[in-house]
Parts: C-alpha cells; sequence; structure tokens
C-alpha cells in the first residue's frame, strides 16, 4: 500500500507508523511522490492511503470520486492528477484509496476504525 503524505502533512505516514506493527502481511510504502506509482504494471490495481479535504471520517474512495466530486480530493493534486492518468491510459484498472480526514487526530478510535477497514486485505 502506498501512503502518501509530507513532512508538513504526516497524518497518513503517522497512521502507517502505528498500524504497521498491528497488521502482518500488509506493506505500508510511505512516499511524497506520485512518481512512485508510475512505474507499476499496466493493468493493475492501487491500494493507496492519503489524507483527504472534505471528508470527516475515514472512507474508501475510487477513481470515480476524483472525476465526479472536485471538492473531495486527496491533498496532493499531483496525486490526483497522476491517478486519473494513470487510469485513463489503463496502468491501472482502479485506485482504492483511503482517505484519513486532512485534520485528523491520530489516535485510538481513528486506528480502529482503518483498522477495520483493511479487512478485506487481510
Amino acid at each position: 500500500m502506498f501512503v502518501f503524505g509530507t513532512e508538513n502533512d504526516p497524518v497518513a505516514w503517522e497512521v502507517a507508523d502505528k498500524l504497521e506493527s498491528r497488521m502482518r502481511g500488509v506493506e505500508f510504502i510511505k512516499t511524497s511522490n506520485p512518481d512512485n506509482i508510475i512505474g507499476i504494471g499496466a493493468g493493475e490495481d492501487l491500494v493507496i492511503m492519503d489524507a483527504v479535504r472534505g471528508i470527516k471520517e475515514p472512507r474508501f474512495l475510487s477513481i470515480n470520486d476524483l472525476k465526479e466530486n472536485t471538492a473531495m480530493t486527496t491533498h496532493d493534486i499531483d496525486l490526483g492528477m497522476t491517478l486519473l492518468l494513470l487510469h485513463k491510459t489503463g496502468r491501472i484498472n482502479e485506485a482504492r484509496i483511503i482517505g484519513i480526514p486532512l485534520d485528523a487526530e491520530v489516535d485510538d478510535e481513528l486506528l480502529s476504525s482503518l483498522k477495520s477497514m483493511f479487512g478485506w486485505m487481510l
């Protein structure tokens, strides 16, 4: 799973750090650069965790959510545009985006909510 963030916006990275020890078998790849997903194989499905502007609770987002609702986007416009381009060119089939509210506090309640969302991966 690619986990996007920056030093100025580390919420997804903090979540990954805390979940990594609790979730065996899930690899969290922390990055700030959308170019890191460009090299994946054609037709792949992609799993991403990122802070998202415009949501109040953690939720799944899809490529269609990025297309249809510009008010609810991943915080880094480069990532949203990269995902849309990869999808349009057939490099990815789908992206499952685990959205964390941009201003979320990384506490036990948030971690429990997110861990329950990962059930399909385990």
